[in-house]
C-alpha cells in the first residue's frame, strides 16, 4: 500500500503527464492547419490559371541599393544632428545653469562653441523665462561630404513660457519658425557651423 505521500506524487505526476499529452496532441494536430492558414510559395493557387510557380533563383539581393525611402546614413546622421542640436540648444530657461550649451558643445565646431558661450543666459530664482523647441520637419537642402558641407532646412514649434516676480501664473506664447543648420566636416565628422532662423 502507497503511502500518503507517495499517492500524492503519483496523483501530481499522473496529472502533469496528461497536460503534457494534450499540449503534445494539441500542437501536433495544429501545425498542418497553420500550413494552410499561412501559404507557402508551393500552395498558392489562382483560381484562372492553376498553381503559381515562382523562380526565387533570379531573385538577387543587391547590396548596393538602399531600401525604398531610407538615406545613406552620412545623410541621415547629419538630419539627425540637426535636429538634435536646434531642440537641445534652443530649449532652456534662467533656472537650468545654461545645460543646454553644455548638453550640444561636442556636437558644435569651435566657431559656434564661441558663438554658443556669448548666449549665456542670466540665472534668476525669483522670475521664469524659458523657451521649449520641437523640431517637426527637416529636409537635407544641401550635402557635398567630399567638401565637407551641408544644409538641413528645419520647421520647429518653439513654446515661450515666462512667470514674473510674485506671479503664480505662467504666461505662455507658442511660435513657429524655419530656418537652417549649416554643417562643417571635421576631422571626419559632421559639426554644427551655425543655426539660421529666417
Amino acid at each position: 500500500m502507497l503511502t500518503l505521500r507517495q499517492r500524492i506524487f503519483v496523483g501530481i505526476g499522473v496529472v502533469v503527464g496528461i497536460i503534457i499529452a494534450i499540449l503534445l496532441v494539441v500542437l501536433l494536430v495544429r501545425a498542418p492547419q497553420d500550413e494552410i492558414e499561412n501559404p507557402t510559395q508551393s500552395n498558392i493557387i489562382d483560381s484562372n490559371s492553376g498553381p503559381l510557380i515562382v523562380d526565387t533563383t533570379e531573385i538577387i539581393a543587391d547590396t548596393n541599393q538602399l531600401p525604398i525611402n531610407q538615406e545613406p546614413p552620412e545623410e541621415l546622421y547629419v538630419k539627425n544632428t540637426a535636429r538634435i542640436f536646434v531642440e537641445r540648444f534652443f530649449t532652456y530657461s534662467n533656472q537650468n545653469s545654461n545645460e543646454h550649451i553644455a548638453d550640444v558643445v561636442s556636437l558644435a565646431t569651435t566657431g559656434m562653441q564661441t558663438y554658443m558661450q556669448s548666449q549665456k543666459i542670466a540665472q534668476s530664482q525669483d522670475s521664469y523665462s524659458g523657451m521649449t523647441t520641437r523640431v517637426l520637419t527637416t529636409d537635407l537642402s544641401s550635402f557635398d561630404s567630399d567638401a565637407g558641407t551641408a544644409q538641413v532646412r528645419i520647421g520647429a514649434q518653439q513654446t515661450i513660457a515666462i512667470r514674473e516676480n510674485g506671479s503664480t501664473q505662467v504666461v505662455e506664447n507658442i511660435v513657429l519658425k524655419e530656418g537652417t543648420v549649416a554643417f562643417e566636416k571635421v576631422q571626419e565628422t559632421w559639426k554644427v557651423a551655425g543655426v539660421f532662423w529666417d
